[in-house]
């Protein structure tokens, strides 16, 4: 019995390697990186840690995916804290590599360049996503608001923009196009629960400031935190 497949070459085994790292990102990079940059944040922005808390208040506490999920009619109970995770990793995407593409045969124009066949294009999430010309001139600041407001466009159909729906189609913390990451939503998930219970339980304080590590992920070493508990278990 034969195989079909051609033989390995340096390239295929060089995509396969690459292809196991990326998938690897979410559970060693992007979570991890994200959760302690959402408590930090929080820390330094302690009305919209209260506005959360007020948020999980209103469904006793705990953090339910009925409660944050849209469908059906049923509305997200959790707009705030959903944005405060979201403009924490706009600001602070855990993948900092630029993520490139081959150029097809017909060439590529972008804007006033024209990109021959054959040239790798990669684009890096943290300079997309503080395109001031795109964000605006807030773009450096945390404001989870932004992501509540209305943008002056409308959709297709008429309906008014929101600017979540605007800030999605321009960011690249997650990727984009077809190879989008498939497991977003699941890593929002898993911040927004494991926040909800260090926010339900105990006061925070930072003892000790992280370090911001900048090599293939970003990292966030160091941090200490100080823990009082709020209520019994």
């Amino acid at each position: 019995m034969y195989s079909t497949h051609p033989p390995l070459t340096p390239k295929t085994l060089f995509f396969g390697r690459l292809t196991i790292l990326l998938h690897s990102a979410g559970a060693l990079g992007v979570v991890p990186h994200t959760q302690v940059r959402v408590i930090h944040e929080l820390t330094l922005h302690p009305e919209t840690m209260q506005k959360i808390r007020e948020e999980l208040a209103t469904t006793d506490n705990t953090f339910r995916l009925d409660d944050f999920l849209s469908y059906n009619g049923r509305e997200n109970k959790y707009p705030i804290f959903e944005s405060a995770v979201r403009e924490t990793i706009r600001l602070h995407p855990a993948v900092s590599f630029s993520l490139s593409r081959e150029v097809p045969p017909s060439g590529c124009q972008l804007h006033q360049y024209h990109i021959p066949p054959g040239y790798n294009v990669g684009m890096a999430s943290y300079q997309v996503n503080y395109d001031e010309a795109y964000f605006g001139p807030d773009v450096a600041q945390f404001r989870p608001e932004r992501w509540l407001e209305d943008h002056p466009t409308a959709m297709l159909d008429g309906e008014k923009r929101s600017m979540k729906n605007y800030i999605e189609a321009g960011w690249f913390t997650f990727g984009a196009g077809g190879r989008v990451c498939i497991g977003r939503h699941l890593a929002m998930f898993m911040m927004m629960k494991f926040t909800a219970a260090v926010l339900r339980e105990f006061d925070i304080r930072v003892v000790k400031q992280p370090e911001e590590v900048h090599t293939l992920f970003n990292e966030m070493p160091g941090m200490e935190v100080l823990l009082s508990r709020r209520c019994a278990v």
